[in-house]
Parts: structure tokens; sequence; C-alpha cells
């Protein structure tokens, strides 16, 4: 017997589901104190910047580092979660994407304007946007590369490189997060090194230095 994944809407084979449920559940105090002390950090870089304590340009390259999205999407019902994903790809969203661009940057012309442009500039601005493209490589590009195959165990991969765990924040090993988007971000490696050899013989690929490796990393 076997349940129906419901991000993918396709069977979840039991020894899996058994396996995985060892790795997710339960409250996750390590990414609530992650979020608190990344949170307090952020702020401690924005007041030191702001009143002269540390210069700007050294709060643009902090901040950034502090950036923590925390997994809350997939506490969303399914329903919610397939619409989100849906409304991700229309033009609708598309057009929003377009009206936050105009709204921040007449936000940082006004900050101009009253004499707060650069600090606006350089500690919310760029940060943000710094902290956009960081996303979009180590939760989009990099873990979906070269993004060919389409199916359960190919859509994408487990890449390890030295440092990899602390740069990709634990999703180094990605394929695992799609496979059990429970299975918090810290505990991906764990379960991948109980569960390679049978994953990468249904097809997930791993690369680099990962457990069950197969080929180097494809960059």
């Amino acid at each position: 017997m076997s349940v129906v994944d419901e991000n993918l809407d396709l069977p979840i084979p039991d020894g899996e589901r058994a396996l995985a449920a060892r790795y997710s559940g339960g409250f996750q105090t390590r990414i609530i104190l992650t979020f608190g002390a990344f949170a307090g950090a952020r702020i401690a870089v924005f007041a030191l910047s702001t009143t002269g304590a540390i210069p700007l340009w050294l709060g643009l390259v902090l901040l950034p580092v502090f950036a923590f999205v925390p997994p809350t999407r997939r506490l969303l019902p399914a329903g919610i979660r397939r619409s989100l994903a849906s409304d991700s790809r229309n033009r609708q969203a598309g057009l929003s994407q377009l009206r936050l661009w105009f709204l921040s940057t007449a936000a940082l012309i006004a900050a101009f304007a009253v004499g707060l442009g650069w600090p606006a500039l350089m500690l919310w601005y760029l940060p943000a946007r710094i902290q956009v493209l960081a996303l979009i490589v180590r939760f989009a590009w990099f873990p979906h590369h070269p993004a060919v195959p389409v199916g359960r165990y190919v859509d994408t991969r487990v890449a390890v490189f030295p440092g990899s765990r602390l740069v990709i924040r634990g999703h180094d090993h990605h394929a695992v997060h799609h496979l059990f988007p429970r299975i918090p971000h810290y505990r991906l490696r764990e379960f991948w090194q109980e569960a390679a050899t049978e994953l990468v013989g249904k097809g997930v690929r791993a690369e680099g230095r990962a457990t069950g490796s197969t080929a180097p990393i494809t960059w």
C-alpha cells in the first residue's frame, strides 16, 4: 500500500514513507532559534549602520548574509499550495512583481528626496536584491541545474562540494526536499546518507562529494 504525495500527486512507496517519517515531524526548535538569531543579527546590523557605528558598505555586505527564509509554505493546506504554484506561473504574478519593482523604486527615489537615500540604498534596496539573487542561485538554479528531466526522482539533485552545507543551507541535498518536503533542511543530509543507495537506484542524481555520487557536479 502507498499514499499520495500531496505536492506531486504521485504515490509514495511505503518504504520511503516510513524512512522519511523518522526524520520529519515534531516542533522545529532549531528553525525557530535560527530565525530568531538571524532576525536579531539583521536588526543589530541595521542599527549599527544607521547610527554610524559601522560603515554603510559593511551593512550592505552583512545584511544579505543574515537572510533567512523559514519553510513556512509547507505548513499551508495542500490546496492553497497548489494555487500558489499555479499563480506563480501566470501573467498576474508577473504583473505583481512589476508593480512591486515600481513601488520599491519609487520608495527609493522618495528616500533620496528627503535625504535618506544612501541608508535606504545600502541597507534596504541593494541587500534585498542581493538576497533575491542568492535565493535564486541557491534554491532554484543550483539544485535543479540543468533542469532537463522531469519526474519524481529526476527533477532535482544531490550535489555536494566543500562548504556546500553552509552555503546552500542544507539544500545541496535538495532532491530529498522535493521528495519529502516535511523533512527539515538540517536533516536532509542525514536522511540521504541512509537512503542514497535506494534513491540513486531509482534515478536521483548524486554528484560531487555526495554519498553515492556517480558523477562530478554539473555546473
